[in-house]
């Protein structure tokens, strides 16, 4: 019995895979090389403009018998929520349908949010009014006045 010999056809028997075989020792090879001698930085920054985290800060070391002060544990978490958050108190305008004018500008720190009451000795008052008692008001917050 004689077997057929197999239909070379198409792509790969004119290409060989004798080929791909040594495109894929290649890729192996660049890729090792490339893992050997460093990677390249795609960042676009050159090495001599290159920062991390811990440059940007000096080191501090803590004497472990040393407790913070409450000025120095206020101080760090008024970093960490300017870090979150932002900085100080935003008061903006946000009307509410209650028919109420006085209380259309909300303030924010954080997670912190209430309406005062601004204007109130006035009858009526109109949306540029509320802004700018709210900006007014958001200022007077952030000069260090508690709400």
């Amino acid at each position: 019995m004689t077997t057929k010999p197999k239909d070379r056809s198409g792509a790969w028997a004119d290409f060989g895979t004798g080929v791909l075989a040594w495109i894929s020792g290649a890729a192996v090879l660049g890729f090792g090389a490339w893992l050997l001698f460093g990677q390249p930085d795609l960042t676009g920054a050159s090495n001599g403009d290159r920062q991390t985290r811990t440059s940007q800060r000096p080191v501090q070391y803590v004497d472990e018998d040393k407790e913070p002060t409450d000025q120095e544990i206020e101080e760090a978490v008024q970093e960490s929520r300017e870090k979150v958050f932002g900085k100080g108190w935003s008061c903006f305008y946000d009307p509410t349908m209650n028919e109420n004018w006085h209380d259309d500008v909300r303030c924010t720190n954080g997670a912190k949010s209430y309406r005062p009451v601004l204007l109130a000795d006035r009858g009526f008052v109109t949306e540029e009014d509320m802004r700018a008692a709210g900006q007014d008001y958001e200022n007077h917050l952030n000069s260090g006045v508690k709400p």
